[in-house]
């Protein structure tokens, strides 16, 4: 027993657990930028879950942590599937939001939504047919639908064929010729 003033003692076993216990640490420079940018995720994550802005794209990419790689399979494919993903593209639906005056169909008579241009639009039908064929082969499911194309998400069932997925959705983009006016044109 060790006196510790005041008619307080401590025991054997008090003196070796105490001698068990590790002095704090110094905090540094990694520690703190560590904090600071979990703490920034933390927050942004919040506001993310939380905005009503940008609800397409948060369908298909709810982590704000996730990363994404920006040329898979090419920069081209990857700047229209965002695109497609956050609803702000090139197709008529979305023009006619900007340009009040001009028309929201597809040629086929349609509303050209991301959903009409990927799946169901009768111009691309034998594009649609091959990228679907080829997305069962991988995935064992012959439903296609927005979230097997542009789904991005961990809790995505296709993230293990994401890439071979986005292959052919490129090759679909590329089939359907409906961006090859975009800026960044694959070249062939």
């Amino acid at each position: 027993m060790l006196m510790m003033g005041r008619g307080h003692y401590l025991s054997l076993e008090q003196i070796v657990e105490a001698e068990k216990i590790e002095e704090p640490s110094e905090v540094t420079r990694q520690d703190i930028k560590r904090a600071a940018r979990e703490s920034v995720l933390r927050k942004w994550q919040n506001q993310w879950e939380s905005s009503q802005r940008g609800r397409n794209y948060y369908n298909y990419h709810q982590n704000v942590c996730q990363k994404i790689p920006k040329d898979l399979p090419s920069k081209w494919s990857f700047s229209i599937t965002t695109s497609l993903r956050t609803g702000y593209c090139d197709l008529n639906d979305y023009k006619s939001k900007i340009i009040p005056s001009s028309d929201k169909n597809c040629s086929c008579g349609e509303p050209e939504t991301v959903e009409h241009y990927l799946l169901h639009c009768s111009n691309y039908e034998e594009a649609r047919e091959r990228m679907r064929t080829s997305i069962y082969f991988i995935t064992g499911n012959i439903h296609m639908d927005l979230d097997t194309l542009l789904g991005i998400d961990e809790e995505d069932i296709n993230r293990d064929n994401r890439n071979e997925i986005l292959c052919h959705l490129e090759n679909y983009l590329t089939e359907s010729g409906r961006f090859k006016n975009t800026i960044q044109q694959k070249t062939l």
